[in-house]
């Protein structure tokens, strides 16, 4: 796929700057996701939605004496295969909650990271246990059981995220969004820019980029003094916050588990890349986007 891409990418005139795009892709893990029954799924299998699997000793998270929606679970052993770079840990497994109604709080909340939790169990699958819904758990979100099963795909940074940086010419940027976004060589993958279920890789953005969000939120600095720096000043913090942080699971709304996010919006959990490295999931940053 990486050569089609190369002679995709010189077909609609961007040999200039292709060996540089190449640099900057980033390989993804696919999301694919079907209804099922619950009960098919043995602890710990990956799931979109459902109940979560958890170890005994440890309660549903709550923010405020209230259930957080439970979003998804990867076994990590299932991943490996698409990791051949060991991003993510190869072991155990990862668990996603969010306080949320589905809809945005704007409050002071949204930048709250104790309204959400990404959990990272290492231990034996097979000791864990299901967990009922809480009665505190709002009914909209109470999600529909998903099985879940991976692939490998290819992602493409935004076009504002590298327009600027490889010094497109306006018809090189139309032809950077034309390959980003048409998928007539890779119908077996979808788009660059598919809105998915992915692992790692570049966020869809219906918003600008979450990173920005997240860098603003951890280093605690407010979108007024943003507006104060003015634009020069935000390019800059645009160009920091690619540099430290990256996407750890994007889930889109979906029919099959029954989410929707303020009317067709998307999360991103996106983690320092540091963090990462470190296996410090207690540093996860979350954001919703919506149009």
């Amino acid at each position: 796929m990486n050569d089609d891409l190369y002679e995709r990418l010189l077909r609609r005139g961007l040999g200039r700057v292709v060996d540089d795009i190449m640099r900057l892709t980033l390989p993804a893990i696919r999301l694919t996701c079907q209804q099922t029954e619950e009960a098919l799924l043995p602890p710990g299998a990956s799931k979109l939605g459902g109940l979560p699997d958890l170890p005994p000793e440890m309660s549903w998270p709550e923010w405020r004496g209230e259930a957080m929606v439970f979003i998804a679970q990867i076994h990590l052993d299932e991943i490996a295969p698409y990791d051949p770079e060991g991003d993510l840990p190869h072991c155990g497994l990862l668990s996603f909650f969010f306080a949320t109604d589905g809809e945005p709080k704007a409050n002071e909340d949204d930048d709250n990271p104790e309204t959400w939790r990404v959990l990272h169990f290492d231990g034996d699958l097979a000791s864990l246990v299901r967990q009922p819904a809480p009665e505190t758990l709002n009914d909209r979100v109470r999600f529909t059981a998903c099985s879940v099963t991976y692939s490998w795909r290819l992602t493409l940074p935004p076009v504002e995220l590298v327009e600027e940086m490889l010094g497109f010419t306006n018809q090189e940027r139309l032809a950077y969004i034309d390959v980003e976004t048409s998928t007539d060589l890779f119908e077996q993958f979808g788009s660059f820019l598919d809105m998915d279920h992915h692992l790692l890789g570049y966020p869809y953005a219906l918003d600008g980029s979450p990173f920005v969000s997240c860098y603003l939120g951890a280093h605690h600095i407010t979108y007024q003094a943003v507006e104060a720096g003015g634009r020069e000043w935000f390019q800059h913090l645009e160009k920091e916050a690619a540099k430290e942080w990256r996407l750890l699971l994007q889930v889109y709304s979906n029919e099959e588990a029954g989410m929707d996010w303020a009317g067709g919006g998307v999360l991103h959990f996106c983690i320092p890349k540091e963090a990462l490295a470190a296996r410090d999931f207690s540093r996860v940053w979350l954001e919703m986007q919506f149009v």
